[in-house]
């Protein structure tokens, strides 16, 4: 009886590994599959120009393969992580930025990447495509993204009005102050969902307030 309840123990064993064997082979060939669908994304789609529909569907729908790929919630982490490197690659935007905060920022708001410093770099973005010689695609619709993605992340008190993909740049410079002061601190907190300063706590929650009897 002893020695059955071994080979048993043993067997379970054994499944297990190999069940984490498996799964880790399959996360490799996920791995591997988004890092050259990313590099894809980056060959492809970095400049602007040429401009059509069919690109802009093209790209997107690169970023659909990508995400469909994803079968549970590690590698939707992974994707928002490499995701969120590429937004940071550059400090002007590139084409596939207004795809990728425009589909992914579900993603990248569920899955936070760990470093926020993508944040800080859309931020540079923002400044920088108010350049005159920045597309105007990048100074409205680019932008306006990026700030509603920032906003969304953080834990800033005010708002900044984008509307029609008019950025309010009196309000945006005071937010790009506000992530200029506290950028480099920023975590991530569960409990509110949102990145903030590690030295100032969020608010308390306000008491629930008790059933009446």
């Amino acid at each position: 009886m002893r020695t059955t309840l071994i080979l048993l123990a043993l067997a379970a064993v054994l499944t297990g590994c190999a069940e984490d064997a498996a799964d880790q082979a399959a996360f490799n060939v996920f791995r591997s599959d988004v890092t050259v669908g990313v590099m894809r994304l980056r060959s492809q789609f970095s400049e602007i120009e040429p401009a059509s529909p069919e690109r802009d569907h093209a790209c997107d729908r690169l970023l659909f393969e990508l995400e469909a790929r994803c079968d549970d919630d590690r590698q939707k982490q992974f994707l928002a992580n490499e995701l969120a490197v590429e937004l940071a690659r550059s400090e002007t935007f590139k084409m596939y930025d207004r795809h990728v905060l425009s589909m992914g920022q579900h993603l990248l708001r569920e899955f936070p990447p760990e470093d926020p410093s993508f944040l800080i770099v859309l931020a540079k973005k923002v400044e920088n495509a108010r350049s005159p010689d920045a597309p105007p695609i990048y100074r409205t619709t680019y932008s306006s993204l990026a700030v509603g993605i920032i906003l969304n992340a953080v834990t800033y008190p005010n708002r900044v009005e984008t509307y029609n993909d008019r950025i309010n740049y009196a309000q945006w410079e005071r937010l790009h102050q506000w992530l200029t002061a506290h950028g480099k601190k920023l975590i991530y907190d569960p409990d509110i969902r949102k990145y903030r300063p590690k030295d100032q706590p969020p608010a308390p929650k306000p008491p629930r307030e008790a059933p009446e009897a």
